[in-house]
């Protein structure tokens, strides 16, 4: 008990210095988490809401209506309607590389849609749901939509980085 003896007002305040440097990482750690699951979720509902981006995909949808046949968009009338879509996925793939957005939640909404515009737009691949035969886009230019469609398709859906909170953690 004599080292409680010793403890001088500099000891004391390291010790209340590291207990509030604690807990502002911790504060700005919550912070940081609330900040990125918002910018995700206006995300999302931008996806939902945003009227050029809805319109977009219904010129498409109206356009490949009989068959599901992508090959019926001509890219000298319906060029805006595809590159609105892909810019819209290809901006959500960067926001997701730079972590401004949380993958898991972005997956778990616009897994499908995402994986359909590259399928159908990009890659010209065939799927159970549509026919394809040719390319409506280049790579170029949509390599972050491409590397996350890629990364999704070997890894599946990511595991979530942000769980309960836990100051402790």
């Amino acid at each position: 008990m004599e080292w409680l003896n010793n403890i001088t007002s500099q000891h004391i305040t390291t010790i209340l210095t590291a207990g509030i440097l604690f807990v502002a990482y911790t504060q700005l750690r919550l912070l940081n988490y609330n900040e990125t699951k918002f910018f995700t979720m206006n995300f999302i509902k931008d996806f939902e809401k945003n009227n050029e981006l809805r319109t977009s995909l219904k010129n498409i949808q109206n356009k490949v209506t009989y068959k599901n046949n992508f090959d019926l968009i001509d890219m000298k009338v319906d060029a805006p309607d595809v590159y609105t879509v892909l810019n819209f996925f290809d901006s959500l793939a960067i926001g997701v590389e730079q972590e401004i957005l949380i993958e898991s939640l972005v997956y778990d909404y616009l897994h499908h849609p995402l994986k359909k515009a590259v399928e159908a737009l990009i890659l010209g691949k065939p799927n159970s749901e549509w026919t394809v035969t040719k390319k409506h886009s280049h790579e170029t230019g949509y390599e972050h939509l491409i590397e996350l469609y890629n990364k999704w398709e070997k890894v599946g859906r990511p595991t979530a980085k942000f769980k309960a909170w836990n100051p402790f953690s």
